[in-house]
């Protein structure tokens, strides 16, 4: 892959580290006969992990270039199957994926937020979701106090963060640390989904200020809102980031009675 035109615009960067392939494949838990969808297989070296723990692989990669090496790689597998497209545009249902297949990719970070949003509310439900994110992203969703856990606890039922991985583990070298991160129990988790997280983001406008006072600019009633903070056994001047996904749940019914 040297001789690869590494595209910027496509977030092409990598990973060469070979023990953190393997542990990359093992988060996902990849065994014998599971389906799984790689999202940019890049040079194959995720792909070739996978293939020879005898899954059926499913790699969907946006860059034609990388199309011919890949399926010259992969030309003795029976259980490899290349789509040259963008994942984003992709209709999912056509992918003939069978139900509780597990997702694996390192992701672009320009479009790594959006494609963990797809995941997370597509009706065709992954087992579980392993990613390769930039740390700074992989942190916002694995941890308490950030919107984006909300949004990935709204769908998920465990998000874990595996592993951060340094700069010198891909070629060309990024300028920032990247990180495993594994999502499970995907499915939503409150009948409203959408309404409860438009609802936090809106808690989250203004996140060092006090909570209830982004609510009350909203419409909400303060002393309300004080109200269920402290019979949740939190401060009144809680601020966003301190409550975890089930306070935020509890807050949003008893002020939408």
């Amino acid at each position: 892959m040297n001789e690869h035109n590494f595209k910027k615009q496509l977030g092409q960067n990598f990973l060469i580290d070979f023990e953190s392939i393997i542990e990359f494949v093992d988060a996902a838990d990849i065994k014998e006969g599971d389906n799984v969808l790689e999202i940019g297989p890049g040079d194959g070296a995720v792909s070739d992990i996978i293939l020879q723990r005898k899954a059926q692989l499913t790699a969907v990669e946006i860059d034609s270039e990388l199309i011919p090496t890949l399926n010259e790689r992969f030309a003795g597998f029976t259980n490899f199957k290349l789509i040259n497209a963008d994942i984003l545009q992709l209709d999912l249902a056509e992918l003939g994926l069978n139900k509780g297949f597990k997702l694996i990719g390192a992701l672009p970070y320009n479009i790594s937020k959006q494609i963990i949003n797809l995941f997370l509310k597509t009706t065709i439900k992954p087992a579980c979701m392993c990613f390769i994110l930039q740390k700074e992203v992989a942190s916002d969703y694995a941890f308490k106090g950030r919107f984006l856990n909300i949004l990935a606890n709204t769908y998920a039922g465990k998000i874990s963060y595996i592993k951060t991985l340094p700069a010198h583990f891909f070629n060309p070298e990024p300028k920032v640390e990247s990180a495993i991160i594994k999502f499970e129990q995907l499915g939503p988790r409150f009948d409203k989904p959408e309404s409860l997280l438009k609802f936090v983001k809106i808690a989250f406008s203004a996140p060092r200020k006090i909570l209830s006072r982004n609510l009350a600019n909203a419409g909400f009633d303060k002393l309300e809102i004080e109200s269920e903070l402290k019979k949740m056994g939190l401060s009144e001047k809680s601020r966003a980031g301190e409550l975890a996904f089930e306070h935020w749940t509890k807050l949003y019914q008893a002020l939408k009675k």
